[in-house]
């Protein structure tokens, strides 16, 4: 059974349409890849997924439940779905520390000395622990992407959706952050990552989904991809030509 599912999702801004019937769906466990150029409708997908946009038609489910009805329960759902922004999105007046128990103690109900516990723990598997303390100006770009993970993995997810993970990243960076991903999958976390990064994706996983004029332009692999038969924009996209 699908953990996530997407049915003939559209939206319209202005006189655009962003999304033309979205149909996907993200089984528990697996790594879902979805790739496609900017302007292509990835960020209103995610926007949409976030509850942050509402579909003008179409619906998305969450173990069968449709997110945007108006009795989903909306803060149970934040719970268990965890998302990596592009930006990081953290609080630049708060230590890293404080940045991951803010959500544990306010919509988790933990105690402060729990939740502190639970923030070092995921710090400490990131190699962030000594980092405790610090602000988000004090640190790199990839240490901030280590610290959005810590604040999504201490809530337990049972899904991380990541956006651009690796946008502000050097090569090496983009790869250790590939691994740490790539980690999660041991610990039986469902992801869906949206990126534009090919060497990222193709670490991930060797399937993905192609994002194009608001459309699924086609799945597969990497090999299909790069040579995708009459479509010009998929083979230069992959490297095939």
């Amino acid at each position: 059974m699908a953990l996530v599912e997407l049915n003939n999702v559209s939206k319209t801004l202005g006189n655009k349409k962003i999304l033309d019937s979205i149909s996907l769906t993200i089984e528990a466990g697996e790594v879902k890849i979805i790739m496609g150029p900017s302007g292509c409708g990835k960020t209103t997908l995610l926007r949409c997924l976030a509850k942050l946009d509402k579909p003008d038609s179409g619906d998305i489910l969450f173990h069968q439940k449709n997110i945007h009805d108006k009795n989903f329960n909306t803060l149970e759902f934040r719970k268990k779905v965890g998302f990596v922004f592009q930006n990081y999105a953290l609080y630049r007046h708060l230590n890293v520390t404080d940045n991951i128990t803010l959500a544990l103690r306010k919509v988790f109900n933990m105690s402060p000395a729990r939740a502190r516990d639970k923030a070092l723990d995921e710090l400490e598997k990131l190699g962030m622990a000594p980092h405790s303390k610090k602000y988000p100006s004090q640190l790199s770009g990839g240490q901030q992407q280590r610290v959005a993970l810590s604040r999504a993995l201490a809530t337990d997810p049972e899904v991380i959706v990541f956006d651009e993970p690796t946008s502000a990243l050097d090569p090496l960076m983009t790869c250790e952050v590939g691994s740490l991903i790539g980690s999660l999958h041991g610990r039986k976390v469902t992801i869906l990552c949206v990126t534009h990064d090919v060497r990222l994706a193709e670490q991930l996983s060797d399937r993905v989904t192609f994002l194009n004029h608001g459309r699924i332009a086609a799945e597969g692999s990497f090999k299909q991809l790069s040579s995708s038969g009459s479509d010009a924009d998929i083979r230069r996209f992959f490297g095939g030509e």
